[in-house]
């Protein structure tokens, strides 16, 4: 991090001077709201400046300093450029394929440190670019993306690592939509299953496919779903706006 703002400096000292700590024993120490309080300490979290305790299962979990809790953990450290190079390239492990926009989406590294570090990968012929579906992207040198296993449809999560990369995307190509999760058909993400959720068992309203792969996916995506969610406490209601 560049610099510290008041919130994160306050979060520190509390955990220098008297932590390990709670989330409510920092309140307590700092005088923080709840909400700026956890933003600053997400902050500091994805810095690597401060860890939550995840030897045990309870919710208040204490909070600590990453340096004070791995003395080790920055000499071990790679240098930056390293360290972006290593997460695109597991990132187009994955992938096979991404543009340069979604592999910032994908790894929240930003479009100007993936452009740069992109570009020494290529110089190093680390990854190659190539055009696919007539969209220019990169893929590792030597990869060969390989069709689809037949008949083969995945119910992901929001947050999945194939997804990622491709959310800004797909937020507008299901725009007004509440998506539940997202479909892999055949090796894309070609539909989405869609309602309203809750905690408690929730139906899907309807499984949206791509008007091109209806024909041929349609039994294998609702099996999927409805393996995903199981009858009698969830229903799938509805394919493409079409009552089942």
């Amino acid at each position: 991090m560049a610099r510290l703002d008041v919130r994160q400096e306050a979060v520190i000292r509390a955990l220098t001077y008297s932590g390990p700590l709670s989330p409510r024993q920092l309140r307590e120490e700092t005088g923080l709201a709840h909400r700026p309080l956890m933003a600053a300490v997400h902050r500091l979290e994805r810095a690597f400046v401060v860890c939550e305790d995840q030897t045990d299962s309870a919710w208040d979990r204490p909070l600590h300093l990453v340096e004070r809790e791995f003395p080790d953990l920055w000499q071990q450290a790679p240098d930056p450029e390293a360290a972006a190079a290593e997460v695109l390239a597991r990132l187009l492990h994955t992938q096979v394929f991404a543009t340069t926009a979604q592999l910032a989406a994908g790894s929240g590294l930003g479009k100007r440190v993936v452009g740069s570090t992109i570009t020494t990968m290529e110089r190093s012929a680390r990854v190659e670019a190539v055009t696919m579906d007539g969209l220019e992207g990169w893929q590792q040198s030597g990869d060969r993306p390989t069709a689809g296993d037949v008949g083969l449809v995945r119910v992901l999560h929001l947050r999945d690592p194939l997804v990622r990369p491709r959310l800004d995307e797909l937020a507008l190509q299901y725009d007004g939509r509440e998506v539940l999760q997202y479909l892999l058909i055949g090796d894309e993400i070609h539909g989405a299953a869609c309602g309203h959720w809750r905690i408690k068992a929730h139906d899907v309203e309807d499984v949206i496919i791509d008007d091109a792969h209806v024909a041929d996916w349609r039994e294998e995506t609702l099996e999927a779903v409805r393996r995903r969610y199981p009858a009698p406490k969830q229903h799938v209601l509805a394919c493409n706006g079409e009552p089942l």
